[in-house]
């Protein structure tokens, strides 16, 4: 538990009319007299100070220095702060104390927050501004998040900052908790990190058997074009695993998941130079490879790679990632994905077809176009490069079967 006091200008308390046991507390709360350690648990955005130079929240600060309005007029102006507790207390009439569990804090005002408290102390904040904080008591845990989503209407909050507040990314963090890249992937929205749950969940689906079986023609193309509707799909999972007491099939791509992310980090950095040597072109001059900007390069984390210069685009590293979905089959004992001949195979797959893959993107873009875009919403393409490397796996599994014609030695 955790308790925080708040000095009020005034104060009231709302029974909930038809659920016993919420209240409602509204508190009217002198800017300058704002706490410093409420949580933001509750709220599936992460208040970075980078996000408060939007546009909206320069306005916000304009109208709490009185630069853009009346004086003594930001607590009509603003929606205020909505904060989940377990309790609150009254200790006199200018004194309240809130009581937090776990998981609970500020839900919806995270930013308005956070531009109260770095200014609290400005000795140009007016006196005479205040703000409205309404705090929650008495709802249950696992209505937490929809009461979030519900109050982060005014800029809609991304999906996977609300799926993170249920709880269904656990099983992806505790695959990813302990490796090097660990910290390089935000789970919650405007979380300053290089990448971040989406991004996952985009590699998965590329190998999603289930929705994609490799016998069919459909192609997870949502992974490059609607990694919105990729969310969705994981959250609709998620949702009818626990209704139905049923395994999800994300989760069922759990074990290759980290090979999945070191596969990807192969292709977009061995791509460049295959082009060169198979092409006697220039892969640095095409709208699909990344130049890393002057003096600086990209990381490879996933597979620990060294640094380079340059890097495939997600446009056309998807599609070939997409395709090594023909190696992958589902355990029968464990009902859980696995490479077909393990993971060393799946790399020594790669070294075999990786130039044919390359052809095909060189190929792709002088069909489709030159730019990342149009080599990523390219159905055909996608389709092509699954087709191909579904003959050479066919091919080589019939080559490892034959039986050998050397004569035995006596």
């Amino acid at each position: 538990m955790h308790t925080v006091k708040v000095r009020v200008a005034d104060a009231r308390r709302i029974p909930h009319p038809s659920i016993a046991g919420v209240e409602k507390h509204y508190l009217i709360v002198r800017a300058a007299d704002i706490p410093s350690d409420i949580p933001l648990e509750a709220n599936p955005r992460d208040a970075q100070g980078r996000d408060l130079n939007r546009r909206v929240y320069k306005q916000v600060k304009d109208s709490l220095y009185n630069r853009a309005s009346e004086i003594g007029t930001f607590d009509l102006m603003n929606k205020g702060i909505t904060v989940i507790a377990e309790h609150v207390k009254k200790l006199n009439d200018h004194e309240y104390e809130m009581t937090f569990d776990e998981g609970q804090g500020i839900a919806d005002g995270g930013h308005t927050y956070r531009l109260l408290h770095e200014s609290r102390k400005d000795e140009e904040l007016p006196a005479e501004q205040h703000v409205e904080m309404r705090i929650i008591t008495g709802v249950q845990e696992g209505v937490i998040a929809d009461i979030a989503k519900g109050l982060n209407t005014g800029m809609q909050v991304k999906e996977f900052a609300i799926e993170n507040l249920r709880g269904n990314f656990e099983w992806i963090k505790q695959i990813i908790d302990g490796q090097p890249f660990q910290e390089l992937i935000a789970w919650r929205e405007n979380e300053d990190k290089p990448y971040d749950v989406v991004d996952v969940l985009c590699l998965l689906e590329c190998f999603n058997i289930f929705d994609y079986p490799n016998n069919g023609a459909r192609q997870p193309m949502a992974a490059y074009e609607k990694s919105g509707a990729v969310v969705k799909s994981f959250s609709e999972d998620a949702e009818s695993a626990d209704k139905n007491e049923s395994s999800s099939k994300y989760e069922a791509l759990g074990p290759i998941l980290l090979d999945v992310m070191k596969l990807y980090d192969i292709i977009r950095r061995d791509f460049r130079e295959i082009y060169n040597k198979t092409t006697k072109g220039s892969a640095g001059a095409l709208k699909i490879v990344d130049k890393a900007p002057k003096k600086k390069a990209f990381s490879f984390p996933f597979a620990g790679l060294p640094e380079n210069e340059y890097r495939l685009n997600p446009g056309a590293a998807l599609p070939i990632l997409a395709a090594f979905r023909n190696l992958v089959e589902i355990d029968p004992r464990t009902q859980k994905a696995r490479w077909i001949g393990g993971f060393e195979f799946v790399q020594e797959f790669w070294d075999l077809v990786k130039e044919e893959a390359i052809a095909i993107t060189h190929q792709g873009i002088g069909s489709y176009g030159r730019t990342p875009n149009a080599i990523g919403k390219a159905r055909p393409h996608w389709g092509y490069m699954h087709l191909t490397f579904d003959r050479r796996l066919a091919h080589l599994l019939e080559e490892k079967t034959k039986p050998s014609t050397k004569r035995k030695s006596a």
